[in-house]
């Protein structure tokens, strides 16, 4: 939920009122990557104040993973970039990234 009464609001999925607080877009066209982050991400992941994705966060993030053939390498070093020093001095709450992409051929 963006713009809620307070800054980092949470409404969880599993709330009564979660489908009426929810923030949703419908996308025509082809879809190569999809993303969902915790709001611990959301500061570094879009571009305020539009809520849209920041192509330097993510471009690089997508082309790890579809460019990946070890799922576990891939996964512990996502893991451990999102608890280096660096990322973490950007933000203090939960870091939770899941990242789906379309292999590249």
């Amino acid at each position: 939920q963006r713009g809620g009464e307070y800054a980092n609001l949470t409404t969880f999925i599993t709330s009564p009122n979660a489908f009426e607080t929810m923030e949703t877009a419908v996308w025509k066209g082809e879809t190569a990557s999809v993303a969902s982050f915790s709001d611990g991400i959301q500061m570094l992941a879009l571009e305020m104040p539009a809520g849209t994705a920041f192509a330097p966060f993510f471009v690089p993030l997508f082309q790890t993973v579809a460019k990946s053939t070890d799922e576990l390498k891939t996964q512990k070093s996502l893991t451990k970039l999102l608890g280096s020093p660096n990322f973490r001095a950007k933000t203090d709450d939960d870091c939770t990234l899941a990242l789906a992409a379309l292999k590249e051929d």
